[in-house]
């Protein structure tokens, strides 16, 4: 049984593990009838609902469903994968498949439609748009639909003709298309760009394989235009994937054969420390990394091991805390179980697991937020802790979201302003220098008030269980009146909602019909300027004063339990 690629993602194999794994783990003689029963009760228990159950089953859906029941119990990561899901992971983790090259989405009314085709695609190349309604695929009708169906049947082998039949809005007649599917590789590279003061951002929405080489080939590309005096890697919300791509992207910056991150598992087999394994680019190159709470794995490697050796400054909120290492295993049928076989440790000998499981499967015990933990040294003696995350050398917290912006970001009603907005302007002002004017705002939030769009505040909803337990309670009256009198000033009034919030909404109805115009970099472009963790970035990288400052160890640092190597 061979290992796979090591993956890190925050995410009857069973008979396999226990035929092949019997001569490495049942060393005793009862051990090896321990795990004889356990298969045998296993096959036993899947024939004899097989059989017997009063009704007709999908035995491999239980099968699968049983399966995860038992690896949930293990750890939080662990688990097996169908066929179908199998081949999603691997679709996710390599960044290749075949189709259209298109984000579907299903509507209430259970038609799907064309949300964002990728710039250069066949689905943007042969001139689909944002709304237009699926109809038709290959001569088969999908007026009414869901999401996976759909997808299913965009996807094919390389070179296959597609044929299809689209509903645009505001037209009377459906458009065909008619074009080939490709090879669809995402570059894992979300952005790369310039920002003012000749400081690069590049941000990295996930790690597939290629996505070393993917941010290489950006990095490469900023600095050719001319020089860089800063950069800001935006690990923000990337929730991992392959490892070497980790070590790909920190090898850029820091000199050969440094350690990224040790990994050590009960079996020894697995037990083995990772280190750069090609000459840097921009070994001197100030850099910060941008973290947040959904920055997990393979993104908490990059900025732990960048910590650890005080070469860049971590700036955000506190990583998601995955310390631990799956890896993948083939099953029969093409399933593959995702198992959790090791920890990591980073440079400092940190392990940043947040989730502490047992093998009953209580994983209640989660690290506090402000615990600190075990410290632990930096190269240069910087304190940092395995605080069940990445801690930032400079904590800068984004701004929330106003609820009516929550319900906006997901109202088909919102998605169909854009849609008619970008259709009847021809031309569109750049990302650096497009801005909604005041009537058009305003002519927004009518449409809303016209149109019946609804939303409720989180605080509403509170006040709401608020109220039953006066009910419950009896309060006396004069209490309930004053309940009834916050509830007024709570309820939703887009007109008052929209004044209150106008920066916000603006700015997000802008970034859209960004998107739409000119695509994620139109759209990245556009919002990372006034970005709050990304002018403090910037704002660090131009005063190299306060950035040497945060990479300096404290004065009266206590003693610390290990140190980055």
């Amino acid at each position: 049984m061979s290992m796979k690629r090591l993956i890190l993602l925050p995410f009857l194999a069973f008979c396999l593990f226990a035929e092949g794994g019997l001569s490495s783990y049942a060393q005793s003689r009862n051990d090896k009838q321990i795990y004889f029963d356990a298969l045998q009760t296993t096959g036993t228990i899947l024939s004899s609902v097989q059989r017997y159950f009063v009704d007709t089953i999908d035995l491999p859906t239980i099968h699968a469903l049983g399966m995860n029941a038992m690896l949930s119990r293990l750890d939080p990561y662990t688990e097996y994968m169908t066929p179908k899901d199998a081949q999603a992971f691997r679709e996710a983790t390599t960044g290749v498949y075949a189709g259209i090259g298109a984000i579907i989405s299903q509507r209430p009314d259970s038609t799907v439609i064309i949300n964002e085709p990728f710039e250069g695609q066949p689905a943007e190349r042969a001139g689909l748009k944002p709304g237009d309604r699926i109809l038709r695929i290959d001569g088969k009708s999908y007026a009414r639909s869901t999401t996976p169906e759909v997808s299913n049947a965009l996807r094919g082998k390389e070179g296959t003709e597609i044929h299809l039949v689209v509903q645009r809005a505001g037209e009377p007649a459906p458009r065909e298309f008619r074009f080939m599917r490709k090879k669809i590789s995402l570059n894992s590279v979300a952005y790369a760009g310039r920002l003012a003061g000749d400081i690069g951002i590049i941000r990295l929405s996930q790690f597939t394989q290629d996505s070393g080489k993917d941010f290489r080939e950006a990095l490469t590309s900023l600095t050719e235009k001319a020089p860089l005096k800063g950069l800001v890697i935006d690990l923000r919300s990337n929730g991992g994937g392959v490892l070497q791509s980790a070590i790909e992207i920190v090898s850029l910056f820091v000199p050969h054969d440094t350690e990224v991150l040790s990994v050590k598992g009960r079996d020894a087999s697995s037990n083995s420390t990772y280190r750069t394994t090609s000459a840097p680019i921009a070994l001197d190159l100030p850099l910060v990394v941008l973290i947040n709470e959904e920055s997990a794995s393979s993104s908490e490697i990059v900025a732990g091991a960048l910590q650890d050796r005080d070469r860049a400054v971590i700036i955000g909120e506190k990583s998601y805390g995955k310390g631990l290492v799956q890896s993948t295993i083939q099953t029969p049928g093409e399933g593959l179980l995702k198992l959790t076989t090791a920890r990591y440790y980073i440079p400092s000998g940190r392990c940043i697991q947040k989730i502490a499981y047992n093998h009953l499967g209580d994983r209640t015990q989660i690290a506090e937020e402000d615990s600190l933990g075990a410290a632990f040294s930096t190269l240069g003696g910087r304190t940092v802790y395995d605080a069940g995350g990445i801690m930032p050398d400079l904590k800068i917290v984004a701004d929330t979201m106003a609820s009516m912006l929550v319900y906006m970001s997901v109202d088909t009603l919102v998605f169909d302003y854009i849609t008619r907005y970008e259709a009847t302007h021809k031309t569109l002002a750049s990302p650096e220098q497009f801005h909604l004017t005041d009537a058009e705002y305003n002519d927004f939030i009518t449409y809303l008030s016209t149109h019946g769009f609804t939303y409720k505040p989180r605080s509403l909803k509170y006040l709401d269980q608020m109220q039953e337990l006066i009910n419950y309670e009896q309060v006396p009256e004069n209490a309930a009146k004053e309940l009834e009198a916050l509830r007024k000033v709570l309820e939703p009034d887009i007109k008052r909602d929209g004044t209150r919030f106008k920066r916000d909404i603006k700015e997000y109805i802008e970034s859209q019909i960004m998107l739409r115009r000119y695509h994620r970099k139109g759209y990245f472009g556009f919002i990372m300027p006034g970005d709050k963790q990304v002018k403090a970035a910037c704002e660090v990288l131009s005063n190299p004063s306060r950035y040497k400052g945060l990479l300096a160890p404290q004065k009266g640092t206590a003693p610390t339990k290990g140190k980055a190597k």
